[in-house]
């Protein structure tokens, strides 16, 4: 569905942990309020025996469940109104796997499910801008009103595609194009992004974070937009630098690069943990 629904795909079966670790993930995140990547994060760390696949298989799962929640409820017929039950989770992970083409036979509470239906259902959405590329109304009319119909609609579509793996050489370290190679050498082969010019990547999606290069601090992911922002800064090394909202540091690390480690710095968040992250890839990254 990163696109639109794929048809015809061949059956395949979905293990119980698997099916339950996607359910609790959506669960903290949709009852508990509490953001995707800390909830992958402690999900996948709960159970060692899981391999790549499986990892990926929840992972996948559960952002792609967030991105089309209100299309997915629209298919159920549930409301995304009011507070979400542990129930209504069920019934749309249940729909997002069976119109994936998950074997949910058996599982009693999935196995009434008809993919017949529920792709009817799909096709219905497609009336309805809001609920097809599953955003709030206010978005839609916001949208609607700056872009004009046929750009809103561009967006939309480029906005419900998976993003690509993006990394940010380092620069104290490496180019890219060492960074590249060195990458080349671990198996992972990657192309440069035009127009930033410390961007590159991933031809496929692999786990970059077992590599020599990131232990290292070779690199960080981070998306070419947001490096583009932090190129568009102008830094230059000796200067002093507010990052008044700088999260986990992307762009902080990115700036003290510019300024090869030359000045000063400052990065603030109203989040503490996030400092504290900032802090280990720092030191890693030798800023």
């Amino acid at each position: 569905m990163n696109k639109e629904l794929t048809t015809g795909n061949a059956p395949f079966r979905v293990h119980k942990s698997l099916l339950d670790a996607v359910i609790n993930a959506l669960s903290e995140i949709f009852c508990n309020d509490r953001k995707a990547d800390k909830v992958l994060a402690e999900v996948l760390r709960s159970n060692k025996k899981w391999g790549s696949r499986d990892r990926g298989f929840i992972a996948e799962s559960t952002y792609e469940i967030v991105r089309w929640w209100r299309l997915l409820n629209y298919i159920n017929e549930s409301s995304i109104e009011g507070e979400i039950t542990s129930f209504q989770i069920k019934k749309v992970v249940g729909v997002w796997l069976k119109l994936q083409g998950a074997d949910l036979s058996a599982f009693k509470e999935y196995d009434k499910l008809s993919r017949a239906v529920l792709e009817k259902k799909y096709e219905e959405a497609r009336t309805n801008r809001k609920v097809f590329h599953s955003i709030p109304d206010w978005l839609d009319e916001m949208g609607l009103a700056e872009l004009g119909e046929d750009d809103w609609l561009k967006e939309l579509v480029a906005m419900n595609k998976t993003a690509p793996v993006t990394l940010r050489a380092n620069t104290l370290k490496n180019s890219r194009e060492d960074l590249a190679a060195f990458l080349h050498n671990e198996g992972i082969e990657t192309d440069f992004v035009k127009n930033v010019p410390t961007a590159i990547d991933l031809r496929k999606r692999q786990n970059v974070f077992i590599t020599n290069a990131f232990k290292e601090g070779r690199f960080e992911v981070q998306d070419g937009g947001s490096q583009l922002i932090g190129l568009m800064m102008g830094v230059t090394p000796g200067m002093r630098v507010i990052d008044a909202c700088a999260g986990a540091g992307g762009k902080t690390l990115q700036l003290a690069a510019m300024m090869d480690n030359k000045g000063q710095v400052i990065a603030m968040d109203t989040e503490e943990w996030k400092l504290e992250e900032l802090k280990k890839r720092a030191r890693r990254g030798g800023s």
